[in-house]
C-alpha cells in the first residue's frame, strides 16, 4: 500500500509547550492507527525543528507545500499565518483538510465582530470537523455542506502523556505557580498582582512560571515583570519544551493560568490549577471536559477576588472526569483515523487522481 502522507498545520514548535503537547498527542494517535503513515507538523516562520524532524517550518504557502501530502488537519493553533491560504490550495488540488480538536478561539481569530464570518469561510470547505467547545459546533453546524461530519470532543491535550513527570500528584504540598503572558488587559495585570500579593501574604511561596516563550520571549517578560512589580516572587527561567514544564509543575502545590495548556496539564497531573479567563475561551471548554478546578473571570473582566480566596482544589471527581476526556479524545483520534482510511483508500470515494503521487 502507497504511504500515505498527513500534515497537521499549526503553531509548532515555537517553545509553546501547550501546543507542542497537542502535536504529539495527534501525531501518535495517527501513527498508532494507520501503520506506515507519515506524519508532518506545517508551520509558518521560523520555528525550530523538534519531535525528531517531524516540524516543516515554511516561509508561505505555496501549491509546492501542499504538493506532497494527501490529507490536511488544521490542529488546535490553527489560526496561525497561512491558514486560509493553505485551506484554500488543498482544495484547489483536491486535498481534504479537516481540523480536530478546534476551538472557536483557533479559527476566529481576536475579533469576536468577524469572528464568525472568518470560522465560515475556512469551514465550509472542510471535510470533517471536529470542535473542542459548542461555540464552535454551533457555527460548524451551520456553515458546512450537507454529509460533512461534526463532532465535540475536548481539548487534544487532555490524552497527554508524560513520561517523565509525576501523574499522581494529588494535590501535595509545595509553592503556588502563576503563569501569565504579555498583552493581557489592564485589570487582568492587576488582578493578576493582587493574588501574588495575597498568596504571599499567605504564607505561600509564589512562582512566576512561563508557559510559553514565542518570538521576543513576551511569557518570559511578562512573568519577569510580574517578579518585579510583586517582591517575594520567585521567577523561574524560561520553560521552553513540554518535559521541562512539567518537570516545574510536578514541584508546585496548585496553579494559576491565563494559558489554558499549562492548567490543563497541571490537571493532568493531580495539581489543582484555576484558569485566569481574559480571552472568554476557557468556559466553554469546562462545559465539555470539566477538568479545571476554578475558571476565574471572563472577557468582560476578572472575578471576584473572593474566588480565589476561597482556595483551590481537586473536584471530588477529578479522575472520572479526566478519565472521560482522554476517552472521547482517544475515539475522536480513532474516528478520524477511519475517516482518513476510508475517504482516501475507498474506491467509491473520488480523490485526487488515485492518489497520482503517491510512489
Amino acid at each position: 500500500m502507497a504511504t500515505l502522507r498527513i500534515a497537521i498545520w499549526g503553531g509548532w514548535a515555537y517553545n509553546r509547550p501547550g501546543d507542542d503537547i497537542i502535536l504529539r498527542t495527534l501525531r501518535d494517535g495517527l501513527i498508532e492507527r494507520l501503520p506506515g503513515v507519515e506524519v508532518t507538523g506545517l508551520t509558518i516562520g521560523r520555528s525550530t525543528a523538534t519531535h525528531d524532524g517531524a516540524i516543516l517550518p515554511v516561509s508561505h504557502v505555496t501549491p509546492e507545500t501542499v504538493a506532497p501530502y494527501d490529507v490536511f488537519i488544521i490542529g488546535p493553533g490553527g489560526n496561525w499565518p497561512g491558514v486560509a491560504e493553505l485551506v484554500d490550495m488543498a482544495a484547489t488540488a483536491i486535498r481534504p483538510t479537516i481540523t480536530i480538536g478546534v476551538g472557536y478561539c483557533n479559527l476566529a481569530g481576536d475579533d469576536p465582530a468577524s469572528g464568525a464570518d472568518q470560522c465560515e469561510g475556512l469551514l465550509w470547505r472542510m471535510r470533517y470537523i471536529g470542535c473542542r467547545d459548542m461555540i464552535m459546533e454551533g457555527i460548524a453546524r451551520k456553515a458546512t455542506a450537507p454529509g460533512v461530519s461534526v463532532s465535540l470532543c475536548p481539548d487534544l491535550a487532555y490524552a497527554a502523556r508524560f513520561p517523565q513527570a509525576r501523574q499522581t500528584h494529588l494535590g501535595s504540598p509545595g509553592p503556588a505557580a502563576i503563569c501569565t503572558q504579555a498583552y493581557l488587559p489592564g485589570a487582568f495585570r492587576e488582578y493578576i498582582e493582587d493574588l501574588a500579593r495575597y498568596l504571599l501574604d499567605e504564607g505561600s511561596e509564589v512562582w512566576a512560571l512561563p508557559n510559553a516563550n514565542p518570538a521576543g520571549q513576551t511569557d518570559m517578560m511578562a512573568c519577569a515583570a510580574l517578579a518585579e512589580r510583586v517582591p517575594g516572587i520567585r521567577l523561574i527561567e524560561a520553560c521552553c519544551d513540554v518535559e521541562e514544564f512539567a518537570g516545574y509543575l510536578s514541584q508546585i502545590g496548585c496553579l494559576y493560568s491565563t494559558r489554558k495548556h499549562g492548567a490543563i496539564m497541571a490537571q493532568l497531573m493531580g495539581i489543582p490549577s484555576a484558569v485566569i479567563d481574559w480571552t472568554g475561551a476557557f468556559a466553554p471548554l469546562q462545559l465539555v471536559a470539566g477538568g479545571f478546578s476554578k475558571v476565574l473571570g471572563n472577557r468582560q473582566g476578572p472575578g471576584d477576588p473572593a474566588e480565589w480566596r476561597a482556595g483551590l482544589g481537586l473536584p471530588d471527581d477529578w479522575s472520572e472526569r479526566l478519565l472521560s476526556a482522554r476517552e472521547r479524545v482517544e475515539t475522536e483520534i480513532t474516528v478520524v483515523c477511519e475517516w482518513i482510511r476510508r475517504t482516501i483508500y475507498d474506491p467509491a470515494v473520488p480523490r485526487h487522481n488515485k492518489r497520482r503521487h503517491l510512489r
